[in-house]
């Protein structure tokens, strides 16, 4: 099934966990999100490691926490020689995590999946990670209730300012309209009377 035509996001989830699992062999899938506050909760779905992804031992905290601070994807063929994320605790080497960002590009959560030979997962399962994420995150948005409006973003002073001018030349343009109002209106009961 794909993600677009997937209608519930607990569906949406473990759909996406099976397309990591069935189609590009990943052997261990987790998928974890939050949504805004005023939504519906995140989810967390996984495939092969514990309920939760972030005290799973044999699972790279550093790249969890690299991903959801950068919203970059984090790829290494082998964590076990990886310089910057060595991991002697991994039992699956081969890693992908892929952030699952927002509108404005921040990390909501990520999809990771590893694989127990390295170098198991290639460019082109990188490429189709983040398809996925990118499919999996235009869904989740169709699919959540909205929250209240957001409050409108804060006026800046200098639109105050310029507003309080404003007004001001329109007080004075009636004052003096009210001004020649009255002044006809006088010369017109001299005129009178």
């Amino acid at each position: 099934m794909k993600l677009d035509q997937v209608q519930d996001l607990t569906k949406l989830v473990k759909t996406a966990v099976r397309t990591m699992a069935n189609q590009y062999k990943a052997e261990r899938v987790a998928i974890n999100f939050e949504s805004r506050p005023t939504a519906q909760p995140g989810g967390q779905a996984t495939y092969g490691l514990e309920d939760n992804v972030w005290g799973e031992a044999t699972v790279s905290q550093d790249i969890l926490r690299t991903v959801m601070r950068t919203g970059r994807t984090v790829f290494t063929l082998d964590v076990t020689k990886d310089s910057k994320f060595k991991s002697e605790g991994a039992t699956h080497p081969c890693v992908l995590c892929v952030p699952l960002l927002d509108v404005r590009g921040r990390a909501l959560g990520f999809i990771y999946c590893d694989h127990s030979k390295a170098g198991a997962f290639d460019y082109k399962t990188r490429e189709a990670a983040e398809r996925l994420g990118r499919a999996f995150i235009a869904r989740y948005q169709d699919l959540e209730p909205s929250g209240p409006p957001e409050p409108p973003a804060p006026i800046p002073k200098q639109s105050l300012v310029m507003s309080l001018e404003e007004a001001r030349s329109m007080a004075k343009a009636v004052l003096y309209l009210v001004g020649f109002v009255l002044l006809v209106f006088t010369v017109w009961l001299a005129l009178v009377s």
